[in-house]
């Protein structure tokens, strides 16, 4: 069964995320999951498109 979660790696302001997309965000440590399509806005600001994913670097991005 596939996963519904996409590893996208660091945090990129320039790129266009969709829902499933997880990403690292490097500056604050956290790992975010984007729930509505979005690019431009950190992942940390409310009403970003994202939520907080896990409170930890995922390190290899392997599968979920």
């Amino acid at each position: 069964m596939a996963s519904p979660f996409n590893w996208r790696g660091n945090y990129d302001l320039d790129t266009r995320y969709s829902p499933g997309d997880v990403v690292y965000f490097v500056d604050d440590g956290f790992t975010y999951i984007c729930t509505l399509e979005t690019v431009g806005i950190p992942p940390y600001i409310a009403n970003s498109g994202f939520e907080l994913f896990a409170g930890f670097e995922i390190l290899d991005g392997g599968a979920f």
